[in-house]
């Protein structure tokens, strides 16, 4: 499995932590992407990941709207005060991307709400790249605890699902891969991401082109 989780050069430049995270456990990839405007959003991806790692069911994908539910909840008994200053610890600390991918027997399902890539090479070992875009406000899902609606419905959780009749590999990576997945590495990524290339490794291009990451990159795959 490719894991990379860096920070981008502008949070370095600026003295701004790493505000991406990943987790990886059996079946399941998770990524989190806090929101850079946030005051600590890398302590709502770390927390988040943390505790949903130690829910029960985990590892069940018809349980993963559920679990992220039950995740918030319990943060949200972490915090104690008036109304305003809950927001105010959800603004600050919960709102990032979250995209899950679940390898099942036949197919890969990937659940998303938020910013990000996912990563596909099918049975022909062609590599893809799909871009989950939304502009300058991403869906979060934590803006369902807001007073006034920043959406006008419920931000739900997006579903992809790749059968493996057809696909090989499916990853998932935060939004500061675009990089790579517009092409502005000169690297044969694919190669290395295929296996065919063994002289360099993903974590050596993304480190020697580090002013060209602006953003936090993670990516799991």
């Amino acid at each position: 499995m490719f894991k990379i989780c860096r920070q981008g050069s502008s949070h370095y430049s600026d003295g701004l932590n790493n505000q991406d995270f990943c987790y990886a456990e059996k079946n399941l990839k998770l990524v989190t992407d806090g929101c850079s405007a946030s005051k600590y959003s890398e302590v709502g991806t770390r927390l988040f990941a943390q505790i949903f790692s130690q829910l029960n069911n985990r590892l069940d994908v018809n349980k993963f709207e559920s679990n992220v539910e039950k995740t918030f909840s319990k943060i949200y008994t972490l915090v104690s005060g008036t109304a305003e200053e809950k927001l105010e610890f959800i603004k600050d600390n919960l709102l990032f991307t979250i995209i899950a991918c679940f390898e099942l027997e036949d197919k890969f399902v990937v659940k998303f709400i938020g910013d990000g890539y996912l990563i596909t090479i099918n049975k022909h070992n062609m590599v893809s790249y799909s871009r989950l875009f939304y502009g300058k406000l991403p869906p979060y899902y934590a803006y369902n605890k807001f007073p006034t609606k920043t959406y006008n419905e419920k931000l739900k959780f997006k579903t992809f699902v790749f059968p493996k009749e057809e696909f090989k590999k499916v990853g998932i990576a935060t939004d500061g891969f675009a990089p790579i997945a517009e092409k502005r590495i000169d690297d044969d990524i694919e190669a290395i991401l295929l296996g065919t290339e063994t002289k360099y490794t993903l974590e050596g291009v993304i480190r020697s082109h580090q002013s060209q990451f602006f953003d936090d990159v993670t990516l799991l795959i």
